[in-house]
């Protein structure tokens, strides 16, 4: 990944992407002394007003999504190198991959106040009329990001890897970590406890890693079952997070049928600044099964 300076901001062409293109403070695109709009915070309500008694009764509130915005310039010596950089910044801008697949989103990773975090979403609104200034390199550049949601999160995911067999004990570890790393045997057979930090909740992407039949994921607050079996060297990914919610295997085929009929992945989520315990059930003989949890801390603030 590349390691961005403070208010520098980085659009990645899929969010699983390391590198994209950098712009922001002493980038071959700069940041205007204005230029950086992080959207206001508004909400989709279900506020009714009744007619007999002038009163407004609340229901259920939710933070919509966000549109951050940039005013930028190209910070070039002359026009052929305002041109070239127009140009890369455009594509990755308009990235048609991107735009022609359903569903898909990327990134923006951006430093500021010493900490770097990301949104995720997809390039909007991009416009660079050149005018005579481009003759000395400048070209100014207003563009958009639509935010999948409110919220921002840690660029670096956490990851917790849970060892599983029906009669061997589990263990685990957490990333982001501090070397040299110090390990602890698990309470219980496949059971570990997480970190979970962030102001908003943070919703999981669990890997059930094969050999296994009927896998389960239990915390405190939520159970998540997958029915089947999953081969050696085979996987089911059940990804919870709102802008997702699927459930694939190795071959990235859906596999959703395996879940009850009353599962919803919209309610497995980590509280913030917590630390549940999770236990994993199932059978996994061989000690070769294991889970891999993924999540990001989310933030409501950037």
């Amino acid at each position: 990944m590349s390691a961005l300076a403070e208010h520098q901001f980085e659009i990645l062409r899929s969010a699983e992407d390391s590198d994209g293109f950098v712009f922001g403070i002493g980038a071959e695109v700069s940041l205007d002394e204005d230029g950086f709009d992080p959207g206001e915070k508004n909400w989709l309500t279900q506020d009714s007003t009744n007619t007999r008694r002038g009163v407004v009764g609340f229901g259920r509130d939710l933070e919509s999504a966000k549109t951050w915005a940039w005013e930028t310039h190209t910070d070039q010596e002359d026009v052929e190198s305002a041109v070239s950089i127009l140009e890369q910044f455009e594509d990755i801008w308009t990235n048609e991959e991107l735009a022609r697949t359903p569903g898909a989103v990327t990134a923006i990773r951006y430093r500021l106040a010493g900490r770097t975090r990301r949104i995720f979403g997809r390039p909007r609104r991009y416009a660079a009329p050149p005018t005579n200034l481009i003759l000395n390199g400048l070209v100014p550049i207003s563009h958009d990001f639509q935010l999948v949601d409110a919220y921002t999160y840690d660029d670096v995911e956490s990851v917790y890897e849970i060892p599983y067999s029906s009669s061997a004990s589990g263990g685990g570890f957490t990333f982001p970590t501090t070397f040299p790393i110090v390990t602890e045997p698990s309470e219980s057979n496949g059971a570990g406890q997480l970190a979970v930090g962030g102001t908003k909740r943070a919703y999981p992407v669990i890997r059930f890693n094969g050999p296994w039949i009927d896998p389960g994921f239990q915390t405190d607050d939520w159970t998540l079952s997958w029915k089947g079996s999953i081969p050696a060297a085979g996987w089911v990914e059940i990804d919870c997070r709102p802008w997702m919610l699927s459930v694939l295997n190795q071959d990235g085929a859906s596999v959703v049928g395996g879940l009850g009929r009353k599962s919803w992945l919209e309610d497995c989520f980590f509280a913030p600044q917590t630390n549940p315990f999770v236990v994993l059930t199932g059978s996994a003989t061989g000690g070769a099964a294991s889970a891999t949890v993924r999540w990001r801390n989310t933030w409501s603030s950037i």
